[in-house]
């Protein structure tokens, strides 16, 4: 972010509270800074590698005898819990915002509710049970990247319980790090709004609906893979380790991407981006017939349709040179944006899957039975350069 706009932001700012602590650690760099980057990494390795690795367990789940009959609702799971974990983002941003002194209560909160839920989720037998920027300024892209790249690090009953421990163990060693640069000890006194005009502004409307046409086909690959693997009679092992390589890529992916957003516009992360998505998904999935392929598709997938969230805490500046806004607002309402886009992608890719007819009658993997679910990630891919194309407009 340039100097001229941090000065902008600044003068909008109420006048600091007194209380507020007076020498707060330096932002951009320090011990400090890192500690909190690195307790945030493991912690969304250890959350959101549980989610992005789901599609192991969607098929596993599909050849057990409990869930039969249940396709449609296995396919729903994952998108739903990533999706609810999306919406969340702005309702926790504004508690977190105007009562900063409970940060650090609602956060183990939501630790002891999350390890409740993988160890009550290992007694389900069916579906239904189921579905019971201080620290960095300059660099926020590639902090922000760095913090989402540990989604894909972490991908029946035995896994969720051992998972719940080892989360237990190191996200509680990680809370110990995870802190505010500066707090103001009576900011849970003071009524805090948020100036929401930036919501006339078209530039965040483009980059909003690419954001959500995108996340309407993202996990769809992500989960898919396994099932994809075993229909064309691999061994089990290879949807794995499609998955453990497309995970893995995420963190390439994302940091690279949070890297160009912190350099330059935001649309040339998004245009790479989708370029990228589509590349992945159009010339090497519709073309994975050998296992080969299938790995060079999840490492692919991974590094450019993975980078993509990366892009959102450069989103803010487009919509920052015609209103005021916070850049953390900005990145939760694009965070609910997928969300919503996750949630509706479940069924969705389950009628993809089911009603695909051009099974056995086309040619390469779009007769695999998972046909339309390649046309489908790669369309809605394909739209999120609608925000380049409002830059070349002049409108973002």
């Amino acid at each position: 972010m340039d100097d001229h706009e941090l000065q902008a932001i600044n003068a909008r700012e109420p006048e600091a509270d007194p209380t507020t602590e007076q020498n707060p650690p330096k932002e951009n760099g320090g011990v400090g800074a890192w500690l909190v980057l690195g307790s945030v990494f493991i912690q969304g390795a250890l959350i959101w590698g549980f989610v992005y690795g789901f599609g192991v367990f969607q098929e596993y789940y599909a050849r057990q005898e409990q869930f039969a009959g249940n396709t449609s609702g296995l396919a729903s799971i994952g998108t739903t819990a990533s999706g609810i974990m999306y919406l969340t983002s702005p309702f926790v941003y504004y508690i977190f915002q105007r009562y900063p002194e409970y940060r650090r209560s609602v956060t183990l909160v939501g630790f002891a509710v999350m390890l409740g839920g993988m160890v009550g989720a290992s007694f389900a037998n069916t579906v239904a049970y189921t579905y019971l920027d201080e620290w960095f300024l300059k660099r926020r892209g590639l902090a922000f990247g760095a913090m989402i790249a540990d989604d894909g690090i972490g991908a029946f009953r035995t896994a969720m319980r051992a998972w719940s421990i080892i989360s237990f163990l190191f996200i509680s060693l990680s809370l110990f790090f995870l802190k505010s640069r500066t707090i103001s000890r009576s900011a849970g006194r003071v009524s805090r709004g948020f100036d929401m005009r930036f919501l006339k502004s078209p530039a965040f409307w483009i980059l909003q609906t690419g954001n959500i046409c995108q996340g309407l086909g993202y996990f769809m690959p992500i989960f898919y893979i396994p099932s994809f693997a075993a229909h064309r009679g691999w061994p089990t092992i290879t949807g794995t380790i499609a998955v453990m390589l497309c995970n893995v890529s995420i963190v390439i992916g994302a940091t690279s991407i949070g890297w160009i957003v912190d350099r330059y516009h935001v649309t040339t992360a998004i245009m790479i981006s989708c370029v990228g998505t589509m590349v992945a998904i159009f010339l090497v999935w519709s073309v994975s017939i050998y296992r080969p392929m299938l790995f060079i598709f999840a490492i692919t997938y991974g590094i450019f349709a993975g980078g993509f969230p990366a892009t959102w805490t450069g989103c803010g500046n487009p919509v920052r040179r015609r209103f005021p806004v916070e850049n953390g607002m900005v990145v939760a309402l694009f965070t609910a944006g997928k969300g919503i886009a996750s949630v509706i992608s479940g069924p969705v890719s389950g009628a993809l899957v089911s009603s695909d007819t051009w099974k056995g009658h086309v040619g390469y993997a779009y007769g695999s039975g998972y046909g339309f679910m390649i046309v489908f990630s790669g369309v809605t891919a394909s739209f999120a350069s609608i925000g380049w194309i409002g830059k070349r407009l002049g409108v973002v």
